[in-house]
């Protein structure tokens, strides 16, 4: 790294933590100018983020962070959490309207989840998934309006689940259809079955 890259990347480095420090104090500074609409309305950022900047920054870097990007939330009525937000072009993050109406069902729950089980190494079944390689594609990541448009058009309905056809297959159109969750817990079995006879031809 030459002196301009290194001197570069250091004024990424501080302005992220400017973001983070900034984010922190709408959501939970009360004399900040922007608190009275986002912490006064509820909105708070994660745990995760606001005891510690370097989990933050790790989020950031791997959301492929740049110097003209600023991190928003992708539905703005929510909190500050890495399921939740995405780093956008500043202009936009002015301009555009983020609201999409979903933060409160059942189908943006399924989403929040597939992301958590991928991406958040603290979250229950972190190791099924993302400690496993498993991943949500580019198209669903940070855009819940394109995973319920998909949702709808492939056979959502209330009571399913999402499922991987191929269970060491990423979250990604080609690779998913929505099950019962009686169909999603025999097939559980038979992968369990599976796993076992393969295990007993190995020893």
């Amino acid at each position: 790294m030459n002196n301009l890259q290194g001197q570069r990347y250091n004024e990424d480095k501080i302005r992220l933590y400017e973001i983070w420090k900034y984010i922190k104090k709408r959501c939970c500074k009360s004399k900040c100018e922007e608190y009275k609409k986002y912490g006064s309305e509820g909105i708070t950022i994660c745990s995760g983020w606001k005891r510690d900047y370097p989990t933050f920054k790790i989020w950031a870097l791997n959301s492929i962070y740049g110097k003209d990007l600023v991190v928003g939330p992708i539905d703005s009525d929510d909190n500050y959490e890495f399921f939740n937000c995405q780093q956008i072009v500043q202009l936009e993050n002015a301009k555009k309207g983020l609201k999409h109406g979903g933060s409160r069902t059942r189908l943006y729950d399924i989403w929040c989840n597939m992301k958590q089980r991928c991406y958040n190494p603290g979250a229950e079944n972190y190791k099924y998934y993302g400690g496993k390689g498993i991943t949500v594609c580019p198209e669903w990541l940070n855009d819940y309006i394109a995973f319920k448009t998909w949702a709808l058009a492939n056979g959502y309905k209330e009571g399913l689940t999402i499922d991987r056809i191929k269970s060491n297959g990423n979250y990604e159109p080609s690779n998913c259809q929505w099950i019962t969750q009686e169909e999603n817990a025999r097939k559980a079995s038979k992968n369990l079955k599976r796993k076992g006879k393969e295990k007993s031809c190995s020893l």
